[in-house]
């Protein structure tokens, strides 16, 4: 039997040989997953917490978001993270605008400015341009600021644009119901 080592690296090569019909297979698993835990989700929110998604809003044309969504802020530009989600100057200036500090300061500020009790961001670089050799494309950072505490995950998300953003979507959407669910849960073993 191989090593431990030996069996992670040999997984890492079939990943990478393999990502992209790993992700498309898991993309349609997840879709269907998403819808099944989709009403369980929306009704957790509408009896927790109003919410916010300071990154995009994109699914926010389903009618049921209105009895849960307070808003959200598109925060292309660093003047607009700055003032609407008041990132600090020098963190931008540090870490730059696709970095965890960065998505955790947007998720705080979402969080202070809308006056929700849960928050959710996402900065990165969904291409085709602008990706380097430390931030390439298809990185995304999603942050998740709440009562539960907040927590930062980096993603590396392979595809075009549309892609990595449906990608960064449907993620942000898939830690929104954790963070929904960790909050039922908790609420359950307080109320017995």
């Amino acid at each position: 039997m191989p090593s431990s080592d030996a069996t992670t690296r040999r997984a890492d090569v079939l990943f990478a040989e393999h990502q992209q019909a790993i992700y498309r297979r898991t993309d349609r698993i997840f879709a269907g997953l998403m819808m099944l835990q989709w009403a369980a989700a929306i009704v957790a929110a509408y009896w927790i917490s109003p919410l916010t998604w300071a990154g995009r809003a994109n699914q926010t044309h389903l009618h049921v978001w209105a009895a849960v969504f307070l808003g959200g802020v598109i925060a292309y530009s660093n003047t607009v993270k700055e003032k609407q989600l008041g990132v600090p100057h020098h963190l931008l200036q540090e870490h730059g605008a696709v970095s965890a500090e960065v998505g955790a300061a947007m998720a705080a500020g979402a969080r202070e400015a809308l006056g929700s009790d849960l928050a959710i961001a996402d900065t990165g670089i969904a291409g085709p341009g602008g990706g380097t050799p430390q931030k390439p494309v298809g990185l995304v950072f999603l942050a998740v600021d709440g009562p539960e505490g907040a927590h930062t995950t980096r993603l590396q998300l392979p595809g075009d644009r549309e892609t990595v953003r449906a990608r960064a979507t449907a993620l942000a959407l898939h830690t929104l119901r954790r963070e929904l669910s960790r909050s039922c849960t908790k609420m359950s073993e307080n109320a017995s």
